[in-house]
């Protein structure tokens, strides 16, 4: 009887426990997903400031957190405004009828669907922008 409980505690131990199964079929699956660079990406299911808060939000907040885009309006080194770079990372698209040529606070939609996820590491001074944005949302947010 001792035998079969250190049998048990080896098995354990050892590694062979649930959720590890690989297949030769599911190994050859995953190289074939990887070569065609992953597995598709859906829509996005949550407005834009919901994904980078991480929590739901209503209309008005939406709109309060629209004036945090003004504070990233500083010309970095390479010429370009935070603001630019910003939407850049997250392919945010002008609302319909917005002035290119300003930088009002209601250019970019908060509330969109219509962004795209980085998959890549940000730069560090990407990620000093992105923090100091979620920094003036939540402080707006907070206000209103």
């Amino acid at each position: 009887m001792a035998r079969y409980r250190l049998d048990t505690f080896d098995r354990i131990v050892g590694g062979e426990k649930g959720g590890a199964s690989t297949s030769p079929a599911k190994v050859r699956a995953a190289r074939q997903n990887g070569r065609r660079g992953g597995r598709p990406r859906g829509p996005a299911s949550r407005p834009f400031l919901d994904y980078l808060l991480r929590r739901k939000h209503t209309r008005g907040q939406h709109k309060a957190a629209q004036q945090a885009l003004l504070n990233l309006l500083a010309v970095n080194s390479s010429g370009r405004t935070e603001l630019a770079r910003f939407a850049q990372r997250f392919s945010l698209q002008p609302t319909q009828g917005s002035d290119l040529s300003t930088y009002a606070p209601d250019r970019y939609d908060l509330s969109t669907l219509d962004y795209r996820v980085p998959r890549s590491a940000a730069s560090p001074e990407m990620a000093t922008i992105v923090a100091r944005f979620k920094i003036w949302a939540r402080h707006y947010i907070k206000q209103k």
